[in-house]
């Protein structure tokens, strides 16, 4: 069976390395469980996958179709998982879609403008006037903005605690 693109799917059953395979969860955002078993055990597992797609290619004169393909050893941890249970298989799901979203943000959060006080200021003095951004984000945006020679070190700020503080200033 293929997908609208034209793409070979994975079976929902197969027999791989003695393991028997069979879908037991396909996530709306191409995530899936898949169980796996020995045939001649009765303990089972569960991976949770994502399939990636491989285009069509010729091996050895044989033309071989796009298709979906079951993450190999080496994407495990990345794009597949082993699980002790179903239960762990679809919390690693929803932590995964969590770290997604987190990602997501952040990303959406480092493009956001930085909006830079008058006069001399610190990375703390930035951060209440970015409260969205956090500290990482912060000092990262500064290091960027000395390298595009917008702001510069001035001097430092001595405090009454701990060590001083860089000031900058808008060039």
């Amino acid at each position: 069976m293929k997908d609208k693109e034209g793409y070979l799917l994975l079976e929902k059953e197969f027999v791989f390395h003695g393991f028997n395979f069979k879908l037991v969860k396909d996530f709306e955002d191409g995530w899936m469980i898949y169980e796996k078993s020995k045939v001649d055990r009765i303990h089972k597992k569960y991976e949770l996958i994502k399939p990636k797609k491989q285009e069509e290619y010729i091996f050895n004169g044989k033309k071989i179709e796009a298709k979906w393909v079951y993450p190999n050893n080496n994407q495990f941890g990345r794009t597949g998982f082993d699980c002790v249970s179903l239960d762990v298989a679809i919390d690693r799901h929803k932590e995964i879609i969590k770290n997604k979203e987190h990602e997501e943000i952040e990303e959406k959060l480092r493009s956001e403008e930085l909006r830079i006080p008058n006069g001399k200021f610190t990375i703390k003095d930035l951060q209440k006037a970015n409260p969205k951004l956090n500290y990482s984000i912060i000092y990262s945006k500064v290091k960027e903005l000395i390298d595009q020679k917008k702001i510069k070190n001035c001097g430092v700020k001595e405090n009454k605690k701990g060590r001083a503080s860089n000031l900058y200033i808008k060039k």
